[in-house]
């Protein structure tokens, strides 16, 4: 750098890294001349403003607002402090935090496949799980002669940038063919760079993966398969229940052989199929109900040898789609939410600074909101036993009543908060949710009491305190010491399959033994709306 001219302090937070700026000078030229630290900040365009990705939140005043900018940033992004780095200039000392991390986490591990007692392949090979989610894509890679998970990655999946729900991408396919194509792209463009950055981090050679095994919901399978999407049939595979990977130009592993597995029903998935397989449901000696909590949620109770699916539609709370602070569980998103009565703690998801709130940490919010009295049974803030704390409580939010549950400092001030409709939001999710259990219960002729296990499976499947699903009326008290989680089963399910492919077959008989009562989406009476557990 230039000598006698004066320089500003950039800290990176959390991380607490920092460099020196020039005055006036931007962050991206400073990192592309010096960067001590390693600070991994995105310029995907070269510092041109087009591609987004060097979005940072300032936490002081920046140099004025590019004309760049103005054409790539919202006026709600601006009064939040977020800028461009390759754009905005420095003016003062700063703290600024990076809203575009790592887009995947990679973790290794080497843990057994449960339910596999001898692998069924060579030594040096390999094979990967693909569950395949409305938001999120998870793969794990399988060492297929140890029968052990040695790595998993988990992203975003990318058809989100197209359409943030499965709706908006059939209202695409059903304007326009190409648009199928865009999106079958998109996802396995971006399955095939995970499938090789896995490969990476183990130090394994991509072309020693012999098997690829798909599961995830109906639709998303029809997207990926590019199937026809009406109507969804059980059978997705060949004849031979086999595809070839270069049939979906994945190049990373170009000969494996891609299974997908079968569906039960448009609501109930491959997933949901997986997670049986997981759970061992259907070989199961007792009276067991595996519940899976999303935008649709899915259960199935096996009852003396039967097997009975259904799912109620609309729970979109639980994804945290349409809460004014929500966001999928990725970095920065609030996952745990404890109080002891005068004081809220959180945990958010990686190094990142709080940012938003996912479905557990709602779904524990409204929780412990209820516990201490500051919303009564039906989800209706108390006022006047709101906290007087600066960081937390009862605020006035764009006209509503809100509870505040972090503020950050600096001029460009951020509150993540629940609004009153996130809260009536929140309680139909969980009404369906008690319809749900209820009515496959009652197709049953049994009662909550005679549930033997509840399993649940996916988002919620490590919640840290399963006493949240009783205190907001999700299920009914009797069933409280009988709750097991069990993670993500459709994952495991998959996994399952490439250690063995006999399981494969079982799979494929499962399917036709279910049986499916109609899902349910419509209005719920008034006297289920309300948090107050059941007997």
């Amino acid at each position: 750098m230039a000598q006698n001219t004066m320089l500003h302090k950039v800290t990176f937070v959390p991380e607490n890294k920092v460099i020196e700026v020039e005055d006036r000078k931007s962050i991206f030229e400073t990192i592309l001349e010096h960067n001590p630290n390693g600070i991994d900040l995105h310029f995907a365009c070269g510092a041109e403003g087009i591609c987004r990705k060097c979005k940072v939140r300032a936490f002081q005043q920046m140099g004025p607002v590019t004309p760049t900018e103005r054409g790539c940033l919202t006026d709600e992004e601006f009064a939040k402090g977020i800028r461009l780095a390759c754009q905005a200039r420095v003016i003062q000392d700063t703290m600024v935090e990076i809203l575009y991390k790592m887009p995947f986490t990679i973790a290794l591990m080497d843990e057994p496949i449960t339910q596999i007692v001898q692998p069924h392949a060579a030594q040096g090979t390999y094979a990967v799980a693909v569950d395949l989610g409305v938001n999120t894509l998870m793969l794990s890679l399988i060492d297929l002669g140890r029968g052990r998970k040695i790595a998993v990655v988990t992203d975003t999946n990318p058809q989100i940038e197209l359409g943030t729900d499965f709706e908006q991408r059939v209202a695409m396919v059903e304007e326009s063919e190409i648009n199928l194509e865009v999106l079958n792209e998109e996802l396995l463009l971006r399955i095939d760079i995970l499938i090789e950055e896995l490969c990476r981090a183990a130090g394994v050679v991509p072309e020693q993966v012999c098997d690829i095994v798909v599961s995830g919901e109906t639709g998303m399978l029809h997207l990926m398969l590019k199937g026809v999407l009406n109507p969804l049939e059980q059978s997705l595979g060949p004849k031979d229940g086999m595809y070839r990977a270069e049939q979906f130009d994945i190049k990373s592993s170009h000969r494996a052989r891609v299974y997908a597995l079968p569906v039960i029903s448009t609501y109930a998935g491959a997933d949901m199929t997986a997670a049986i397989l997981a759970t061992r449901l259907h070989k199961s000696s007792a009276t067991t109900l595996l519940l899976d909590l999303g935008t649709n949620a899915r259960a199935v109770l096996y009852h003396q040898g039967a097997l009975t699916a259904s799912a109620a539609a609309q729970c979109f709370a639980f994804d945290c789609v349409g809460i004014a602070c929500g966001m999928r569980p990725e970095n920065g998103a609030i996952e745990h939410v404890s109080s002891d009565g005068s004081a809220f703690r959180i945990s958010v998801i990686g190094e990142s600074l709080p940012r938003g709130i996912c479905g557990s940490g709602l779904l524990e919010l409204a929780a412990e909101l209820k516990k201490t009295g500051l919303i009564d049974e039906y989800g209706v803030f108390q006022k006047e036993q709101g906290p007087k704390h600066p960081s937390f409580g009862l605020i006035n939010a764009d006209g509503n009543t809100s509870f505040r549950l972090y503020t950050d400092d600096g001029i460009f001030k951020t509150d993540i908060f629940v609004t009153q409709d996130d809260l009536y939001m929140l309680r139909s999710a969980k009404a369906r949710v008690a319809d749900l259990v209820s009515r496959l219960l009652e197709h049953a002729g049994m009662g909550c009491r005679d549930v033997e296990s509840v399993l649940i499976s996916g988002a919620f499947g490590t919640l840290s305190d399963p006493s949240v699903l009783f205190e907001l009326g999700m299920l009914p008290r009797c069933l409280e010491s009988r709750i097991c989680f069990v993670g993500n089963a459709a994952k495991q399910g998959a996994q399952m399959v490439l250690l063995d492919k006999s399981i494969l077959a079982e799979a494929e008989a499962l399917v036709q033994h279910v049986i499916c009562l109609p899902a349910f989406g419509g209005p719920l009476p008034d006297e289920v709306l309300h948090f107050l557990p059941g007997d």
